[in-house]
């Protein structure tokens, strides 16, 4: 049971890394500038190593597929929530994906 609770939490800690990411975005996008003044203040947040949209983007897609799929092997107890997050996790990874386009 605890190796079951862990995994579970493994996908809700993915879950939430990957909408924090997407709030971070949408957050620093409000404000009125151009498309390349954004996305140079998105990427400035990030070390080197990872100050790529595209990277970003598959990192948070991996996230949301993992946590989908973890979310999908959920005990009967737990079972609406995690099936509504994992409903939200693909949303969220169709998104990503959407945006790699």
């Amino acid at each position: 049971m605890k190796n079951k609770n862990l995994y579970l939490f493994s996908g809700l800690i993915a879950f939430l890394i990957g909408l924090f990411n997407i709030v971070h975005w949408i957050s620093i996008s409000a404000n009125d500038r151009s498309f390349e003044e954004v996305k140079a203040a998105y990427l400035n947040n990030y070390p080197a190593f990872l100050a790529n949209a595209f990277l970003l983007t598959v990192i948070n897609l991996g996230l949301f597929i993992y946590s989908s799929v973890v979310f999908s092997h959920t005990p009967w107890k737990n079972r609406f929530w995690a099936k509504a997050l994992m409903i939200l996790s693909l949303l969220l990874g169709a998104w990503q994906v959407f945006s790699l386009m």
